[in-house]
Protein backbone atom coordinates (compact mmCIF):
# COMPACT_ATOMS: atom_id res chain seq x y z
CA UNK A 1 0.00 0.00 0.00
CA UNK A 2 1.03 3.68 -0.39
CA UNK A 3 3.00 2.41 -4.08
CA UNK A 4 2.32 5.80 -6.57
CA UNK A 5 1.95 4.03 -10.13
CA UNK A 6 2.45 6.35 -12.86
CA UNK A 7 -1.04 5.84 -14.11
CA UNK A 8 -2.71 7.21 -10.62
CA UNK A 9 -0.07 9.58 -11.17
CA UNK A 10 -1.12 11.20 -14.17
CA UNK A 11 -4.95 10.97 -12.90
CA UNK A 12 -4.06 13.01 -9.90
CA UNK A 13 -1.87 15.36 -12.09
CA UNK A 14 -4.99 15.88 -14.51
CA UNK A 15 -7.83 16.29 -11.90
CA UNK A 16 -5.33 19.13 -10.41
CA UNK A 17 -4.94 21.61 -13.11
CA UNK A 18 -5.17 24.87 -11.16
CA UNK A 19 -8.58 26.46 -11.94
CA UNK A 20 -9.36 29.14 -10.17
CA UNK A 21 -12.25 28.64 -7.58
CA UNK A 22 -11.41 31.84 -5.67
CA UNK A 23 -12.75 34.35 -7.67
CA UNK A 24 -12.18 37.16 -4.58
CA UNK A 25 -9.84 38.56 -1.99
CA UNK A 26 -6.78 40.15 -2.75
CA UNK A 27 -5.26 37.21 -3.56
CA UNK A 28 -7.27 35.74 -6.23
CA UNK A 29 -5.61 34.15 -8.84
CA UNK A 30 -2.01 33.19 -6.71
CA UNK A 31 -1.60 28.82 -6.93
CA UNK A 32 -0.45 27.81 -3.64
CA UNK A 33 1.40 24.59 -3.06
CA UNK A 34 1.10 23.17 0.63
CA UNK A 35 2.89 19.95 1.84
CA UNK A 36 0.61 18.81 4.39
CA UNK A 37 2.53 18.72 8.17
CA UNK A 38 1.30 20.56 11.80
CA UNK A 39 2.12 23.39 13.23
CA UNK A 40 2.17 27.28 11.13
CA UNK A 41 2.39 25.42 7.65
CA UNK A 42 -1.56 24.77 7.69
CA UNK A 43 -2.53 27.69 9.35
CA UNK A 44 -0.58 30.09 6.82
CA UNK A 45 -2.31 27.92 3.89
CA UNK A 46 -5.75 28.41 5.78
CA UNK A 47 -5.21 32.02 5.68
CA UNK A 48 -3.80 32.35 2.14
CA UNK A 49 -7.07 30.23 0.80
CA UNK A 50 -9.26 32.57 3.08
CA UNK A 51 -7.59 35.53 0.64
CA UNK A 52 -8.37 34.10 -2.63
CA UNK A 53 -5.30 32.02 -3.01
CA UNK A 54 -5.90 28.14 -4.57
CA UNK A 55 -3.80 26.32 -2.41
CA UNK A 56 -3.32 22.71 -3.54
CA UNK A 57 -2.57 20.56 -0.25
CA UNK A 58 -0.47 17.44 -0.65
CA UNK A 59 -0.94 15.14 1.45
CA UNK A 60 0.79 11.13 2.03
CA UNK A 61 -1.60 8.38 0.55
CA UNK A 62 -3.18 7.24 3.26
CA UNK A 63 -4.02 10.38 4.80
CA UNK A 64 -6.70 12.04 2.11
CA UNK A 65 -10.03 12.50 3.81
CA UNK A 66 -12.87 13.51 2.17
CA UNK A 67 -14.67 16.92 2.74
CA UNK A 68 -17.83 15.03 4.17
CA UNK A 69 -16.01 12.81 6.82
CA UNK A 70 -17.30 13.21 10.15
CA UNK A 71 -13.59 14.18 10.95
CA UNK A 72 -12.96 16.70 8.60
CA UNK A 73 -10.87 19.27 9.96
CA UNK A 74 -11.68 22.92 9.89
CA UNK A 75 -8.12 24.32 9.28
CA UNK A 76 -8.14 22.95 5.86
CA UNK A 77 -11.42 24.72 4.74
CA UNK A 78 -10.71 26.05 1.12
CA UNK A 79 -8.03 23.60 -0.47
CA UNK A 80 -8.29 20.98 -2.63
CA UNK A 81 -6.51 17.45 -1.41
CA UNK A 82 -3.76 15.20 -3.38
CA UNK A 83 -2.22 12.21 -2.35
CA UNK A 84 1.28 11.81 -3.04
CA UNK A 85 3.64 9.69 -1.91
CA UNK A 86 7.06 11.63 -2.18
CA UNK A 87 9.11 8.51 -1.71
CA UNK A 88 8.82 7.28 -5.50
CA UNK A 89 10.08 8.89 -8.10
CA UNK A 90 6.71 9.77 -9.81
CA UNK A 91 5.11 10.72 -6.65
CA UNK A 92 8.22 13.79 -6.54
CA UNK A 93 7.88 14.48 -10.55
CA UNK A 94 4.28 15.08 -9.80
CA UNK A 95 5.05 17.42 -7.49
CA UNK A 96 7.19 19.33 -9.50
CA UNK A 97 4.89 19.61 -12.30
CA UNK A 98 2.21 21.03 -9.87
CA UNK A 99 4.90 23.28 -8.76
CA UNK A 100 6.22 24.15 -12.10
CA UNK A 101 2.82 26.37 -12.43
CA UNK A 102 2.95 27.30 -8.57
CA UNK A 103 3.62 31.03 -7.29
CA UNK A 104 4.57 29.64 -3.79
CA UNK A 105 5.25 26.20 -1.77
CA UNK A 106 4.73 26.14 1.94
CA UNK A 107 6.63 23.10 3.91
CA UNK A 108 7.27 22.22 7.58
CA UNK A 109 10.04 19.36 7.65
CA UNK A 110 12.83 19.28 9.36
CA UNK A 111 15.95 20.76 7.99
CA UNK A 112 16.83 18.87 4.95
CA UNK A 113 14.02 16.49 4.29
CA UNK A 114 12.67 18.09 1.26
CA UNK A 115 16.29 17.75 -0.05
CA UNK A 116 16.53 14.31 0.43
CA UNK A 117 13.30 14.03 -0.67
CA UNK A 118 14.19 15.34 -4.38
CA UNK A 119 12.06 18.87 -3.65
CA UNK A 120 14.31 21.21 -1.74
CA UNK A 121 14.29 24.87 -2.88
CA UNK A 122 16.62 24.61 -5.03
CA UNK A 123 15.07 22.25 -7.52
CA UNK A 124 12.05 24.13 -7.18
CA UNK A 125 13.62 27.36 -7.86
CA UNK A 126 15.50 25.29 -10.55
CA UNK A 127 12.20 24.34 -12.07
CA UNK A 128 10.38 27.84 -11.49
CA UNK A 129 12.33 30.82 -10.86
CA UNK A 130 9.03 32.67 -9.50
CA UNK A 131 7.62 30.02 -6.97
CA UNK A 132 8.24 31.42 -3.19
CA UNK A 133 9.13 28.02 -1.05
CA UNK A 134 8.24 29.13 2.73
CA UNK A 135 9.71 26.73 5.45
CA UNK A 136 9.69 25.79 8.83
CA UNK A 137 12.37 24.19 10.28
CA UNK A 138 10.89 23.74 13.67
CA UNK A 139 13.72 25.09 14.83
CA UNK A 140 12.53 28.53 15.27
CA UNK A 141 13.57 29.67 11.93
CA UNK A 142 11.13 30.47 9.33
CA UNK A 143 12.64 31.28 6.14
CA UNK A 144 11.38 32.71 2.62
CA UNK A 145 13.31 31.46 -0.32
CA UNK A 146 12.75 32.72 -3.57
CA UNK A 147 14.91 34.82 -6.51
CA UNK A 148 12.87 37.92 -6.12
CA UNK A 149 13.29 38.77 -2.23
CA UNK A 150 15.89 36.42 -0.42
CA UNK A 151 14.23 36.68 2.90
CA UNK A 152 15.65 34.76 5.50
CA UNK A 153 13.00 35.43 9.17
Amino acid sequence: MGQFCRTSCRLYFTELNFVSSATRGPLAGYKIIEIAGIGPGPFAAMMLSDMGAEVVRVERVQAVRDSASSNWDVMQRGRKNVAIDLKHADGVEALLQLVDRADALIEGFRPGVMERLGVGPDICLERNKKTCVWSNDWLGAIRTICKRCWARH
